[in-house]
């Protein structure tokens, strides 16, 4: 069985300026038993350049639309969005399903390629829009409540400049994990009971190969560590994370953002981190060192 490389936004802009042929990446990836990933969350993120204030940002857009079709056209891997991934794996451990589907497939599959076909077309739908907005609006309010964040975690540990993001993050999952990964659930899951929603959190956090739930929980905790040392949460910060954990499921995760690898190895528990050092051409670091075990 082939494995699975997730490219952050910041690499599949790479390819496309540095001019690399999608049918000749894929075949050499799938000659090393590799695939290539993306996710609904990289179409997000590229579809805000429709909204760039650059003069060229409609033509930019369209252009980098048109080259993930030509990837999309190979059938490269799509990863679930995360709600899709925490529904499968809160549906596994209530046994209604007898293993987690972490790729979209057939229709599912086709509905996100005809969503980039669109994009390539300069379709920006509603529903486009909407999601835009929507995601914008969550970054704005996370940014916005983290003072509020800081202050809840004051509450709980006393200040010490010198508290690393691996203590934090022990300290974090043994106090508030269970109950950070039941809100999450809960918003999927309105109906549910306070007492099931803690026996379901209890079993996704306390067994590895529930990989999302695992790295929701590390993923927040990372940025309340942001906000218990007052860092500010840039507003690529919150999409980073949503990458990092949108790529639980994968083999391996490739960025350009060496900034990312620190923290991107504390909310990532199996899949490998890779940072590309830049000097490389992106066709042989891909095909060489991001696959390398």
């Amino acid at each position: 069985m082939r494995q699975s490389l997730y490219l952050d936004t910041n690499l599949w802009n790479m390819l496309c300026d540095q001019s690399v042929v999608p049918e000749d990446l894929v075949t050499r990836i799938r000659a090393h038993a590799w695939e290539l990933v993306f996710s609904p969350h990289i179409r997000y993120e590229l579809a805000r350049t429709f909204r760039s204030p650059r003069l060229d940002a409609k033509e930019r857009a369209q252009l980098l639309f048109s080259y993930l079709a030509r990837y999309v056209a190979l059938n490269i891997r799509c990863v679930k969005q995360i709600p899709d991934l925490l529904r499968e794996e809160v549906r596994h451990v209530c046994k209604e399903i007898s293993k987690i589907e972490c790729f979209y497939q057939d229709e599912f599959y086709e509905r996100e390629a005809g969503e980039i076909r669109k994009l390539a077309a300069e379709n920006i739908d509603v529903g486009n829009n909407r999601v835009l907005d929507f995601r914008g609006k969550q970054v704005s309010e996370f940014r916005e409540a983290s003072p509020g964040r800081t202050a809840m975690w004051r509450e709980h540990a006393e200040y010490d400049a010198q508290t690393t993001l691996e203590e934090f993050m022990e300290f974090g999952l043994r106090k508030f994990g269970q109950r950070c990964l039941m809100k999450h659930v809960s918003q999927f899951f309105p109906d549910l009971a306070d007492k099931h929603l803690r026996q379901i959190g209890r079993k996704l956090l306390s067994a590895p190969r529930y990989r999302l739930s695992q790295a929701l929980v590390r993923g927040d905790i990372y940025l309340d560590w942001r906000c218990f040392h007052e860092r500010g949460i840039a507003k690529d910060t919150s999409d980073d994370c949503f990458h990092i954990e949108n790529a639980a499921y994968c083999d391996a995760y490739a960025t350009a953002d060496a900034g990312q690898e620190k923290y991107a190895n504390e909310i990532l528990l199996k899949t490998r981190v890779r940072i590309y050092d830049r000097t490389t051409p992106l066709m042989e670091w891909l095909t060489s060192a991001a696959i390398a075990k």
